[in-house]
């Protein structure tokens, strides 16, 4: 499960550093139970980092950690079986904070609740250098619900 993850989380961030150009992205965002869609340009330069991706304190197997440590699922969600894989696009800024949280995909209001409090609550990355400065950098992180 944790080497899935890994990997799609490698996987992810190898096709969002391949971008060459820039591009609308459709984003799923819930507020008060309703779903609206919303477009973003993302900067193709965002993405080009050539020194250092951001990172989590201490690296993969502790954002892993923190994931499984800090995760509170849902009890309405349990209670009714759901189950998946929410997908945020993370803006990760110079500074290393999260800067935005935005649902790619989400489940239902409640585990894409969650998954968003866990990120933002997440403490400062490291952030993404490039010509050896720091700059705003996005990131897609997966959240799995399982049961």
């Amino acid at each position: 499960m944790k080497l899935r993850i890994i990997i799609l989380i490698i996987a992810t961030i190898c096709v969002l550093l391949s971008c060459k150009e820039t591009e609308p992205i459709a984003v799923k965002q819930t507020q008060d139970n309703n779903t609206e869609f919303e477009e973003i340009e993302l900067d193709s330069e965002s993405f080009d980092i050539t020194d250092r991706n951001p990172e989590f304190p201490g690296g993969d197997n502790e954002l892993l950690n923190y994931i499984s440590n800090n995760l509170k699922y849902p009890e309405s969600a349990k209670e009714n079986g759901i189950s998946g894989r929410v997908s945020l696009l993370l803006t990760i800024n110079e500074k290393g904070e999260i800067a935005d949280v935005k649902i790619i995909r989400g489940i239902c209001p409640e585990l894409d609740e969650e998954a968003v409090r866990l990120v933002k609550a997440m403490p400062k990355w490291e952030p993404g250098y490039e010509n050896g400065k720091a700059k705003t950098s996005y990131l897609m992180i997966p959240i799995n619900f399982k049961l």
